[in-house]
């Protein structure tokens, strides 16, 4: 539980981001967040929290991916897309940054 809301509040800083810059340029919106995922890997990023920076990335890529199907009416934003565009736009994947033990 105590996780679940360690999560939820660092999600706001980054859902302001994406939501503030929906119709923004989106590769610089992708590197504004790009910046604020490494920070976040290099504050959270202690030895025996990577699952729970793995499910952070993830829930970041999902409101990465709601933001996008926003920006149209219609839903053309599959996952297999999203994933083709984070090829050409990659977003840092998340790493232990100080090893604690």
């Amino acid at each position: 539980m105590m996780a679940a809301r360690i999560v939820a509040k660092a999600d706001v800083p980054v859902y302001l981001t994406i939501s503030s810059s929906s119709l923004l340029i989106w590769p610089w919106t992708i590197s504004i967040l790009a910046a604020k995922l490494r920070g976040h890997y290099q504050y959270y990023g202690i030895s025996g929290n990577s699952r729970m920076l793995k499910v952070f990335y993830y829930q970041v890529m999902r409101m990465v991916h709601k933001w996008l199907n926003r920006r149209s009416q219609r839903n053309r934003w599959n996952w297999e897309r999203f994933t083709e565009y984070l090829g050409h736009y990659p977003l840092p994947l998340p790493h232990i940054a100080h090893k604690l033990y």
